[in-house]
């Protein structure tokens, strides 16, 4: 697991937000902070404890301080992923998209292009060459912004209107094809919206499966 150390993390980010927009801002976000984080013990005995099904399982939410996982969607990818893992050899899983470390302790493969971590293999999805299959291969928040998000410079959340590669999804879901191993399983989520916009490549991938 990345160390994910409270003060550490709060610290980051209060520097970065000083940088960036100044003292006002900064107190706003501690308040914003230490509001959420106040509440996390309560979200954690109460919504800890509610299930809801997925493919037949019924499954805890996922409820992790970080990121404030138990206000959100995280709380059921979590739940689904760490559930699945359970069932896989780690050296059979491969990860595009450094989210599950920050919350699981797992030692599977993980490719992310920014993630800056000696576990991460800093690589980007299309030039990934993988000596062999893998048996999973999950994506949490990712597969959206490939080609969509990504800054000429290698800064992650920058604008790119000018910078888009449409077929540069096409190219990555071809190398998670050749990745998965016959009969394994690749699953991916989206927020709502970028799901509806990349149905017809998810289709495309589905058909040639």
């Amino acid at each position: 697991m990345i160390d994910i150390n409270p003060i550490k993390i709060i610290y980051r980010r209060l520097r970065v937000k000083f940088k960036e927009d100044g003292l006002v801002r900064v107190v706003r976000e501690l308040i914003f902070i230490c509001w959420h984080l106040g509440w996390y013990p309560f979200f954690k005995a109460v919504r800890g404890k509610r299930q809801f099904e997925f493919e037949g399982v019924h499954l805890r939410y996922y409820c992790h301080w970080y990121n404030l996982s138990y206000t959100n969607e995280r709380a059921v990818e979590l739940a689904i992923f760490s559930e699945l893992i359970k069932r896989i050899k780690p050296e059979g899983i491969l990860e595009i998209g450094a989210v599950l470390p920050q919350y699981i302790n797992s030692p599977h493969l993980v490719i992310d292009k920014f993630e800056k971590n000696e576990r991460f293999h800093n690589i980007d999805i299309e030039d990934f060459r993988p000596t062999k299959k893998f048996h999973l291969i999950t994506s949490i928040s990712t597969l959206e912004h490939i080609g969509y998000d990504e800054d000429p410079d290698n800064k992650p959340g920058a604008s790119t209107t000018n910078h888009s590669d449409t077929e540069k999804l096409d190219r990555a879901l071809d190398v998670i094809r050749q990745s998965l191993d016959t009969g394994g399983l690749f699953l991916a989520m989206l927020v709502v919206m970028a799901a509806i916009f990349l149905l017809g490549f998810f289709l495309d991938f589905i058909e040639i499966i």
